[in-house]
């Protein structure tokens, strides 16, 4: 008979429903790599750590434990997955503001 090492911080992870780390991704509000769910359970974000198990010589994490890492973010304030949005360049924001009718900052005002 083969025993089967099982390793976990929280022994209660194994009561949970375990998903791969490979397929952990998927299951956050917006698609992230291996990668960065790997750097979570590691360094973690703002404190907060994303929980796994090991057993045999897999690691697991679980939709609970995700669950709990999302709800630690938003208690630090922090956001765990966010998506940068791409800065305007400076035409694009001399064409809004011509489009708008505002006036160039760099201007001095005639009041």
């Amino acid at each position: 008979m083969v025993s089967l090492q099982i390793l976990a911080e929280n022994p209660l992870l194994l009561e949970e429903n375990l998903i791969s780390m490979s397929s952990a991704g998927k299951y956050f509000p917006v698609s992230v790599q291996r990668s960065t769910v790997e750097r979570w359970v590691r360094r973690g974000v703002a404190g907060a750590k994303l929980e796994t198990v090991r057993v045999g010589g897999k690691r697991f994490t679980s939709l609970e434990a995700i669950t709990r890492f999302l709800h630690a973010q938003q208690l630090q304030g922090q956001q765990p997955v966010t998506t940068p949005k791409p800065s305007m360049t400076k035409a694009e924001l001399e064409a809004g503001r011509r489009r708008y009718g505002l006036p160039d900052p760099q201007e001095p005002s005639l009041n």
